[in-house]
């Protein structure tokens, strides 16, 4: 089975730019031809947060045990967070707006019924368990 491949495509109701991951023919099957979507915001943000994760070095949290430790390096990864934090507050409501608010949604209960989501999302959680 091959790996899905993500392309970007636009949506023709809403005209807003979505990765669309097209899965292989046996899941397509059982999805009844659905693809999922992922916004640019998403990806971007993806993106963002963990390329902070790695220039930083870790975490927030860790970064606030190893000021305490006395890290010369902790003050500068927590201002940069706080900044990145001002930004997403500033930003929220301008992306939210042009990517998200109308883009196409997914709800399993539509597609499989309540049980059906139920059971799919219990078999997610049972795949990552193990």
């Amino acid at each position: 089975m091959r790996a899905p491949v993500p392309r970007l495509v636009k949506d023709a109701k809403s005209g807003i730019w979505f990765f669309r991951w097209s899965l292989p023919k046996l899941h397509q099957k059982n999805l009844n031809q659905k693809s999922l979507y992922m916004s640019l915001q998403t990806r971007d943000t993806r993106l963002s947060f963990g390329a902070g994760m790695v220039v930083s070095g870790s975490c927030i949290s860790a970064h606030w045990y190893r000021l305490a430790e006395g890290s010369m390096v902790s003050p500068f990864a927590l201002v940069g967070s706080a900044l990145g934090f001002i930004l997403g507050f500033k930003t929220w409501n301008p992306l939210y707006s042009l990517g998200v608010a109308d883009a196409p949604v997914i709800w399993l209960p539509a597609h499989l019924g309540y049980a059906g989501a139920l059971l799919v999302q219990l078999g997610w959680l049972a795949l990552l368990a193990a």
